[in-house]
């Protein structure tokens, strides 16, 4: 029985590090995507920088690129939503 169970705690280790890695992967996915939107200065992608930006900001991320994503959306007038702590 102590087998199964420690069977079953390697497990659920496993898995959690499994999520907390696909987690780091969603975050550098949408790192890239700010990154590329932020590069384009030809057109206003405020829109889709705000929705990548709450993506990163529900996964918890802090980082450079959502500090840029911020200064963008203020250099072009869009409003912040104030996230409480």
């Amino acid at each position: 029985m102590n087998q199964h169970w420690a069977q079953v705690h390697d497990l659920g280790e496993q898995l959690d590090r499994f999520e907390h890695n696909q987690n780091e992967v969603r975050k550098d996915v949408i790192k890239g995507t700010l990154v590329s939107l932020l590069q384009d200065r030809e057109h206003d992608h405020s829109v889709e920088i705000r929705y990548e930006l709450e993506k990163l900001r529900d996964l918890d991320a802090e980082c450079w690129v959502v500090e840029a994503a911020e200064q963008y959306l203020i250099d072009h007038h869009v409003s912040i939503p104030v996230r409480a702590a």
